[in-house]
């Protein structure tokens, strides 16, 4: 694995390793992990308690319009509903027929940027995730409901030989589809509005794709394109523009 803030190889350091799982039955307290810090651990961001987001939207004059952005060079962790206003934040939600993110006030023009977005469900569980890492049915999910744009990085494609990265597709990296991550035992819905934007490869998280059986089992995928991103005054703060220059005519002057 390629480590970007240094050598070509992840250093390892055993003298002062954390805890680690060693298999069924082990007991490990569900916080260890945050109490053997070390300096080796890839790091990351989490969004969390997000139903309700910064920023505001200005009907009457829509050029005073606030948005939130969130950026990373890490990979990103959103958990739960974000961006939802008028939807539970635990539990089960509002219906998503009542989720109208194309005709609202409520919702603020939003982004993630990040080497990688993964998304964790309202039924996510620290503890269960860190005792039971290869238990796939320990980590059962929620609908759960998102708005937001996400630039992120994509793993790279491999070659259907050998050696090549497993998995279920040895040569694919998951798709458009699997743009975003997941980690759960889906099956259920999950509800985003937003753009999906892919400019370059994840240096951190480039593990690579694997579904359906150890890692995750992919959800109902209700999405759909946040329509309020047309209207410039409701992009989200540090959205990149690219401008274009058609040549319809030209005169010599000399």
């Amino acid at each position: 694995r390629e480590y970007v803030n240094g050598p070509a190889n992840l250093p390892a350091d055993y003298t002062n390793d954390a805890v680690r799982y060693t298999g069924t039955g082990s007991n490990i307290s569900p916080d260890i992990a945050a109490v053997f810090d070390h300096k080796f651990y890839r790091r990351a961001v989490r969004l969390k308690n997000g139903s309700t987001v910064p920023g505001i939207y200005n009907a009457s004059t829509p050029s005073n319009t606030r948005g939130f952005t969130a950026a990373s060079e890490n990979g990103v962790y959103v958990q739960g509903n974000y961006n939802s206003t008028g939807i539970s934040s635990v539990g089960t939600p509002t219906a998503s027929t009542l989720y109208l993110p194309q005709n609202t006030s409520l919702h603020i023009p939003a982004s993630i940027a990040g080497d990688s977005i993964t998304i964790l469900s309202n039924n996510w569980s620290d503890s269960n995730s860190f005792v039971y890492p290869f238990s796939l049915g320990s980590r059962t999910s929620t609908e759960t409901t998102q708005r937001f744009a996400m630039l992120g990085g994509d793993t790279i494609t491999s070659l259907n030989s050998s050696p090549n990265q497993g998995g279920g597709d040895p040569k694919m990296n998951g798709g458009v589809h699997n743009f975003m991550r997941f980690l759960e035992q889906w099956g259920t819905r999950f509800n985003y509005a937003g753009s999906l934007i892919n400019l370059y490869n994840s240096h951190n998280s480039n593990g690579t794709f694997k579904c359906c059986s150890k890692v995750y089992d992919p959800p109902e995928r209700n999405w759909v394109f946040d329509a309020s991103f047309l209207d410039v005054n409701r992009l989200p703060p540090g959205t990149p523009y690219f401008q274009n220059i058609q040549m319809t005519g030209f005169q010599r002057i000399n």
